[in-house]
């Protein structure tokens, strides 16, 4: 059998919301701060679990197909290459 419908559905808003978690925490989270010490390190790889499982579940879904865009760096240098 496949995945249900309802786990489906569940994984294609987690992974955006949990792909939004590890950008803020890339963005403020430091290595001195006790964040990471006290449970972080589990929330970050729950949260990257859920982004891999968003992306195999729903290969069609609004976060495989935003990560699928080319990057701006990618464009402009496909631009400078013709």
């Amino acid at each position: 059998g496949g995945v249900p419908a309802r786990a489906r559905s569940v994984v294609r808003w987690l992974g955006p919301a949990a792909l939004v978690f590890l950008a803020w925490g890339l963005h403020t989270v430091t290595g001195s701060g006790g964040f990471l010490s006290q449970g972080g390190f589990l929330a970050v790889a729950a949260a990257a679990c859920a982004v891999i499982a968003s992306l195999s579940l729903d290969p069609g879904g609004p976060l495989a197909r935003a990560l699928s865009l080319p990057s701006p760096n990618r464009l402009a240098l496909e631009t400078r290459m013709r």
